[in-house]
């Protein structure tokens, strides 16, 4: 049951630069709605076998954060030497304009490093550690503005946090959306000026994906993939609108539900049974439109383009994997290309842009008819289950070890 605070609280006024978002911004985790989609035009020249000009190049400690665009500046996590440490840089230069560290346990699990994107709103910046410190910081200059400890969040619901706090804040009005496992609710709901709790949702055990807004049935909804499955909340309230339980092993739910129209949710999970769900709500009650287990995210989300799915089949873990397109009407695979592992990818103007899981940067068109290369350069080494993000004719890559690199797709570079 949601828990609301009685009484009105103090509003913090923020004194400070605004930074409105720009056209090209890719300003939180997935873009400007959350759904891996660019509306970039006009970005891409095909660069041959010189690959893609380097822009600059950059190191920001271990971690599979993405990358986030805001504002002429680049905003990313990692970790060194038992710190955290949160990056400002300047988009064309590469070059720190300010940085953020706190202590912080980079390892564990096998997945070491922060792996939560900054999320941008106006002159305020949100991000949280692998081990859940919550912060607010000015995304001008880099100061606190508010911080929540992991105890302070108190996390225990049932998560093993053996991959660590994966959930990319959503800003939501004046309301930041969390899932954080609280003792009160899965979903938690804070004032985003002041860090105030404004209500705790949910019954459901914590899972590890980020969670997205948009119009369903009629109504603004919160839409929150737990570790048992993907719930509907009233953004307002915290009301629980409808629940889908779900058998997920390990409460491993860990890409970012997709709203895919027509009051439909799409899900999908490499530990789910079955695999991906295209769900539909309808008058207050949920229903699985169609179910596969021909396409099973891991980490990386999919995403829509013109009535298709796009993504990774496979797991991360056992360095298998393809990329496979799939009808969102009917949940029928129409083809798939192996080759790059399980990497991240996002769309632009029909066209993918993929980062294979060992590094390859990948152009591709988005259609149904069959994969097609359009360009590719090897940019990165080491292991990448990072998203490319594409932002003023720019893309973006990250791999674990906290490599950065910016590369202009708008024309080769030298041989």
């Amino acid at each position: 049951m949601a828990r609301t605070f009685a009484g009105r609280i103090a509003v913090l006024l923020l004194c400070s630069t605004s930074f409105a978002a720009a056209p090209g911004d890719w300003p939180q985790w997935r873009g400007p709605n959350r759904d891996g989609v660019s509306a970039e035009r006009d970005w891409f020249r095909a660069w041959g076998d010189a690959g893609p000009a380097v822009v600059w190049r950059a190191k920001v400690g271990e971690g599979f954060a993405a990358v986030s665009v805001a504002g002429g500046r680049v905003y990313v996590a990692g970790n060194a030497k038992g710190k955290d440490t949160v990056y400002c840089l300047d988009a064309a230069s590469g070059k720190p304009v300010w940085t953020h560290a706190y202590e912080c346990p980079g390892a564990g699990g096998g997945f070491p490093g922060p792996a939560v994107s900054p999320t941008v709103d106006g002159d305020l910046l949100y991000t949280q550690s692998r081990v859940g410190h919550l912060f607010c910081l000015r995304a001008s200059d880099g100061t606190v503005v508010w911080a929540k400890d992991p105890k302070e969040l108190k996390i225990s619901r049932g998560a093993s946090f053996w991959h660590g706090a994966s959930c990319h804040p959503l800003v939501e009005g004046d309301l930041l959306i969390v899932e954080t496992g609280g003792r009160k609710g899965v979903v938690t709901a804070f004032d985003k000026r002041t860090g105030q709790v404004a209500w705790e949702a949910g019954d459901e055990k914590l899972g590890y994906a980020a969670p997205i807004a948009g119009d369903i049935d009629g109504r603004r909804t919160i839409v929150a993939f737990t570790g048992t499955g993907p719930i509907g909340l009233d953004p307002k309230t915290g009301k629980v609108l409808w629940r889908y339980p779900c058998r997920i092993e390990f409460q491993c739910a860990i890409a970012t539900p997709l709203l895919a129209g027509g009051g439909r949710v799409f899900v999908s999970s490499w530990y789910m049974k079955p695999g991906s769900t295209m769900l539909e709500v309808k008058g207050g009650q949920v229903r699985a439109v169609w179910e596969t287990r021909e396409f099973r995210t891991h980490a990386a989300p999919a995403v829509l383009w013109e009535g298709h799915l796009y993504g990774f089949d496979g797991s991360i873990e056992d360095g298998g994997g393809a990329m496979e397109c799939v009808d969102a009407a009917t949940g029928k695979v129409t083809w798939s290309a192996e080759g790059m592992g399980v990497g991240g990818l996002m769309a632009a103007d029909g066209k993918l842009i993929v980062l294979s899981q060992d590094g390859e940067l990948v152009i591709a068109e988005a259609s149904p008819k069959g994969f097609k290369a359009l360009a590719r350069s090897r940019v990165l080494a080491g292991k990448c289950w990072n998203m490319p993000v594409l932002a003023g004719g720019r893309i973006y890559v990250r791999n674990q070890r906290g490599d950065v690199v910016c590369v202009d797709a708008r024309g080769p570079g030298k041989s």
